[in-house]
């Protein structure tokens, strides 16, 4: 998925992550971003 659609793809991906997570244990995974820094050079929160 990453190697295709780069940027776009890793942040649909951490976008339905974070819904889940909102949706299933009521928690806010915004503050989890950073986990994703270091992946891609295009990737920062």
């Amino acid at each position: 998925m990453y190697a295709d659609g780069r940027l776009d793809a890793m942040e649909n991906m951490f976008h339905s992550i974070e819904f889940r997570i909102k949706e299933e244990i009521d928690k806010d995974a915004r503050p989890y971003r950073a986990w994703w820094n270091n992946i891609s050079g295009e990737w920062r929160y």
